[in-house]
């Protein structure tokens, strides 16, 4: 008769219990200011920021400024009409195409920053920080029905 043996699986670490998902994105960054990042803005027709005149430019850079005196609560909550996150499915198809010319396919929203009547700043925002890729004058990456 052949000797029974123990068999037990064996672990030489055990898991931490209170581990989670690195890229888990939560709501715990609605009491910071916003931060930005530019390296993927976007110099490239149609969405790009090369067509922006110095003085445009200027203004632009104001407003953002004026951004980071409020938190993303104040930002997203109580202005949600002007400034809000937007389904990668409800935008133009140029501007999905560029996201996947981007490597950026794998993205589920876009946030949209207002800065005046039509004018918008279109980037993807994480913890907090808004990566600018768009500039949008004329409201086209998310167009809407004019109301009469």
């Amino acid at each position: 008769m052949a000797k029974t043996q123990n068999k037990k699986p064996r672990a030489s670490l055990i898991p931490a219990r209170e581990k989670s998902p690195k890229s888990a994105s939560s709501d715990t960054f609605y009491h910071l200011r916003p931060a930005w990042r530019i390296a993927r803005m976007e110099l490239v027709d149609p969405y790009g920021w090369h067509l922006i005149p110095a003085d445009k430019l200027r203004d632009i850079r104001h407003k953002l400024g004026g951004f980071e005196g409020q938190t993303w609560s104040d930002i997203i909550t109580k202005s949600q009409n002007n400034n809000h996150f937007m389904p990668v499915l409800k935008i133009c198809c140029e501007a999905q195409a560029r996201l996947n010319a981007l490597h950026l396919e794998d993205t589920d929203a876009l946030f949209s920053l207002r800065l005046s009547g039509r004018e918008r700043v279109w980037g993807i925002l994480d913890n907090g920080i808004l990566m600018i890729l768009w500039w949008d004058p004329f409201h086209s990456i998310y167009p809407v029905p004019r109301g009469g």
